[in-house]
């Protein structure tokens, strides 16, 4: 069955509104960016340049382009270790969520930014995707537990 497109799994409009809750300058310290990473409980924020998203930085490339890499994140910038320009994938809210799904097991990241009228508006999380696969999956499950419980009639035809 197709998994629909990304506008039945989140509310853009709704998330239009709330994007800036999720974001950081490109010019902030990455020490800044995991503080508010934290006080927000996400994995992720949109990277602004004058007030435009233009990129993506996650807890991931805290972890690989800073710790590991001996730099500290109170001198790192966040444009030197985001995720920008030609690199950003996106998607719009038209778009098919199983192709969305697809780019994010290719490309091995867990948040895909969507974009609408040239702006990034929402965010598309791994956990978006499950947490509709298992409303699906409750659903089907109750259906096939009505049949099994003969709260549903089938008309029966024997030939």
């Amino acid at each position: 069955p197709a998994l629909g497109k990304v506008r039945d799994v989140i509310d853009v409009v709704e998330m239009s509104h709330k994007i800036n809750l999720w974001t950081v300058d490109e010019g902030e310290t990455v020490f800044e960016a995991t503080r508010r990473m934290v006080e927000r409980r996400t994995g992720c924020l949109c990277v602004t340049s004058n007030g435009a998203v233009v990129g993506i930085m996650t807890e991931r490339d805290y972890l690989t382009k800073v710790l590991h890499a001996g730099r500290t994140s109170k001198t790192t910038l966040v444009r030197d270790i985001a995720t920008m320009g030609d690199e950003l994938a996106k998607a719009r809210p038209d778009d098919d969520l199983q192709d969305c799904v697809d780019t994010m097991v290719y490309r091995n990241i867990r948040h895909l930014p969507i974009e609408q009228d040239g702006e990034v508006v929402a965010l598309l999380g791994m956990e978006d995707i499950a947490r509709t696969l298992a409303d699906e999956r409750l659903v089907t499950l109750h259906t096939l537990e009505e049949l099994r419980s003969d709260k549903v009639s089938i008309p029966i035809h024997d030939g």
